[in-house]
């Protein structure tokens, strides 16, 4: 599989189409307003409990015990003052969450081994440190936000008559000779036009993912991010 680019995260701002940040969920979730509050926690929940279930399975717990521990998670952290001790400056959200995964496994293990010794002084970890579950912690979210950023560019390619399907195994990978061609006459356009169609798709592809990456990191964050994360996105050649 040959390798390509997908361009840089846009100066100007991300559609109108994501107004509301995920990370605007996490502050309206430290909201006095209960309602608000409860809103956000309800979005906050539905973005990241996949990556949840995710990282209890790789844990080594069985199916069942990683659904359960989830539930217990989600339920203690994103229920009401549930992200009380998380603070916004200085830490990033992913980083927080990887800490109290840590400690509820710990936790559901040392009830079967009260030997095991306690993680009380477990810092925040490092965000530019890698570590092997925050890596694969990563590495799921940035799947969702992958077929978020698809989703979303198919809608706009549906919307504009544009043959999203057709084009889309080239987001990733670089055609192989004559292979623009080729697909330009089954499309009835020049191999010139379908370049420049695959050019327009993997910018909008890229908008599409800053504006997921938007959702989840501080502000000023979001370049960083977005290299990091779009290098986790599983690349499938057709």
């Amino acid at each position: 599989m040959s390798g390509t680019s997908i361009p840089e995260p846009p100066a100007t701002s991300p559609s109108p189409a994501f107004p509301n940040t995920l990370w605007s969920a996490v502050l309206h979730a430290l909201d006095d307003d209960q309602t608000r509050s409860l809103q956000a926690l309800e979005r906050l929940c539905h973005h990241y409990r996949p990556a949840i279930q995710n990282w209890f399975r790789r844990a080594g717990l069985t199916g069942a015990e990683a659904d359960d521990q989830a539930q217990q998670f989600i339920a203690r952290h994103f229920g009401p003052d549930g992200l009380l001790h998380f603070r916004p400056s200085g830490a990033r959200f992913r980083a927080w969450l990887l800490v109290c995964l840590r400690h509820q496994w710990i936790d559901h293990h040392r009830r079967r081994d009260p030997e095991l010794e306690p993680l009380d002084d477990l810092e925040l970890p490092d965000p530019n440190a890698a570590s092997p579950d925050g890596l694969e912690l990563d590495r799921d979210i940035a799947r969702v936000m992958d077929q978020h950023a698809m989703a979303a560019t198919a809608q706009l390619w549906q919307d504009r008559s544009k043959p999203f399907h057709a084009l889309s195994r080239f987001l990733f990978i670089n055609p192989e000779p004559g292979e623009y061609a080729r697909l330009a006459h089954e499309l009835g356009m020049s191999a010139n036009q379908v370049k420049s169609q695959v050019f327009q798709l993997r910018n909008d592809y890229a908008v599409a993912f800053h504006a997921e990456v938007r959702q989840i990191c501080l502000p000023g964050d979001d370049a960083g991010e977005m290299r990091h994360l779009l290098a986790l996105v599983p690349r499938i050649s057709p």
